[in-house]
């Protein structure tokens, strides 16, 4: 009889958490989701998600093309969470890739929006030219 009581108080649990939407969407225990999303100059992405999820941009380099660190965004929509620059496997490295940068991102409020990576200029400063973009429509996450 114990054995039984043991097993079907952690369902008994569950069943109540997620009746009372504790871990239901903005609920004390809901949990982001991240959305990974991988552009490169010959692709033309979109993406969709909803408000308070993560948002991760995956941006392959390419050797002697050098792209900006700093994204465009609309930072109403969303706000940069932080930036990372993953090396090349040897493989990768033989194959003329250059490891790739990755964006991370939290949508804050429901809207259309880009994230648009530049190549750099000589100067080493963003130019006006796009090497990336992806399209974002964030929606509301009810």
């Amino acid at each position: 009889m114990r054995r039984i009581v043991r097993l079907l108080a952690p369902l008994c649990l569950i069943l109540a958490l997620s009746a009372c939407g504790l871990t239901d969407r903005g609920g004390p225990w809901w949990e982001p989701e991240d959305h990974p999303y991988q552009i490169d100059p010959t692709t033309n992405v979109q993406a969709e998600l909803p408000a308070g999820d993560y948002l991760t941009v995956i941006v392959p380099l390419k050797r002697n093309e050098p792209v900006s660190e700093q994204p465009d965004y609309n930072p109403r929509l969303m706000h940069f969470a932080g930036f990372r620059f993953s090396p090349p496997t040897k493989r990768e490295y033989d194959e003329g890739k250059n490891g790739q940068f990755i964006f991370s991102f939290i949508t804050l409020e429901a809207g259309d929006s880009e994230v648009v990576i530049h190549r750099l200029g000589p100067d080493k400063k963003p130019a006006p030219v796009v090497y990336a973009k992806l399209s974002v429509k964030v929606v509301n996450g009810d």
